[in-house]
């Protein structure tokens, strides 16, 4: 409900009883189970236990994910650039924290965590079994920041970039790990040089990678690298008058047109 002069407030009400129950400024709400309701408030997440009204405020938690397979809630904890995971069961009990995580991904069964951490220069690719196993490391060096951690629709496979360390449109490489057999695979700048010149690069903030049905494909897409800007004595600009697009916007359009 939206109010003019006091802050909007979300309402979970049952349908049989009418019995209503309030969360002022709450956002974001979703019944993670039968009888648990969690939403985002200004102190951080609150859970709720639809069956006894007793409300559980975990504070300075910005995000939550609820892996339904292992019946756990993971937060997250602290700003965006630096982030503490908080996995724990729905009632409070068996917290554990993951500190300096960057990015994760819960694998489709909801029982596996995929997650990287940065601490200084070293970067880390981690998989957790949400059963209470320690994590196994897939990858851990110095040579750049990890992203686009992407699970293959069966849980079996994932995939993931490393973006090169300290080098403007150097490339990243493309890491694919299969779980069955701990096999990992690389497609590395040098290779993707070798195969498409040097006008095209894999971009660290690239579209979502996707994989194949039958797993035996990775999908990205190449970046155009940019022609070194020449540096002028003035700053004329040539407005062509029957082109589509004023030259400002013309400009502003080819950032859209690389990939």
């Amino acid at each position: 409900m939206l109010y003019e002069n006091k802050p909007k407030t979300l309402f979970v009400k049952n349908t049989k009883t009418a019995e209503e129950h309030a969360f002022i400024s709450g956002t974001r709400g979703d019944f993670i189970t039968a009888d648990r309701f969690v939403c985002h408030i200004p102190q951080g997440v609150q859970l709720m236990d639809l069956k006894t009204g007793n409300k559980d405020t975990i504070p300075q938690a910005t995000q939550y994910v609820y892996a339904k397979g292992a019946k756990k809630l993971i937060l997250t904890m602290g700003s965006n650039s630096e982030k503490t995971l908080l996995i724990r069961n729905i009632n409070g009990t068996g917290e554990v924290q993951i500190g300096e995580v960057e990015k994760f991904e819960i694998d489709p069964s909801g029982r596996m965590l995929l997650y990287s951490t940065k601490s200084g220069s070293q970067s880390e690719i981690c998989l957790l079994s949400l059963s209470g196993k320690e994590p196994e490391t897939i990858v851990k060096n110095n040579a750049g920041t990890f992203s686009n951690l992407t699970w293959h629709a069966n849980g079996k496979l994932f995939v993931f970039t490393q973006k090169t360390a300290d080098k403007q449109d150097a490339g990243s490489t493309v890491y694919y790990y299969r779980i069955a057999d701990k096999k990992l695979q690389r497609y590395t700048p040098q290779m993707q040089q070798k195969a498409f010149g040097d006008s095209l690069y894999v971009q660290a903030s690239a579209p979502r990678l996707k994989i194949s049905d039958d797993m035996q494909r990775v999908f990205f897409a190449m970046h155009s690298k940019e022609e070194p800007v020449k540096k002028k004595d003035s700053d004329v600009q040539i407005w062509n008058g029957n082109a589509k697009w004023v030259y400002p916007m013309a400009q502003k359009r080819k950032l859209f047109e690389k990939s």
